[in-house]
């Protein structure tokens, strides 16, 4: 009951995964019940323009969205067209990969699937205090020598190395 914006466009994507967008939640979420909109135009065309991982992501930065929406996609892609982009709203701060190098027991369940992670952190990370910095990339590449060589300074394939690889090569940081 949080906000009307939830039923403001009903275009679905490409069928891709919202099957579980269960979340059922009472917050506000800025002024998302007000129903003028003049500023962003039509909203099911503009809420298209987000993909199903930028919905999640969108949820994920902001943790209001989160107890506002849980994955509900079309409830997120609909609130940043109608309110988070003019709010300056943050699209995407959340580090998927950090998160899973970050909690080794999700990288058994989800692999390399940062759809997967993401929707687990908005579902259960979240609220279970998970984190997405234990994982130190700066320390994981000066272990290791070749991935130094490999990757430089780039702590961004230091952390994905380490997800899709690194871990399941018993490598540590």
């Amino acid at each position: 009951d949080s906000t009307s914006t939830s039923d403001s466009s009903s275009t679905s994507d490409s069928g891709s995964d919202s099957s579980s967008g269960s979340s059922s939640s009472s917050s506000s979420v800025s002024d998302s019940s007000s129903t003028s909109d003049s500023s962003s135009g039509s909203s099911s065309s503009s809420t298209e323009s987000l993909s199903d991982l930028e919905a999640l992501q969108y949820i994920a930065s902001n943790p209001d969205l989160i107890s506002a929406f849980g994955t509900d996609l079309e409830a997120a892609k609909s609130h940043y067209t109608n309110y988070g982009k003019t709010e300056g709203r943050v699209l995407d701060s959340f580090d998927e990969w950090g998160y899973l190098a970050s909690n080794t027991d999700l990288m058994g369940v989800f692999g390399s699937d940062t759809t997967e992670a993401v929707k687990h952190f908005i579902s259960y990370g979240k609220t279970e205090g998970r984190l997405t910095t234990i994982f130190n990339a700066d320390s994981y590449l000066n272990n290791y020598a070749d991935l130094k060589n490999a990757f430089g300074n780039d702590l961004t394939l230091a952390t994905k190395h380490y997800v899709e690889s690194g871990f399941n090569e018993g490598r540590f940081f």
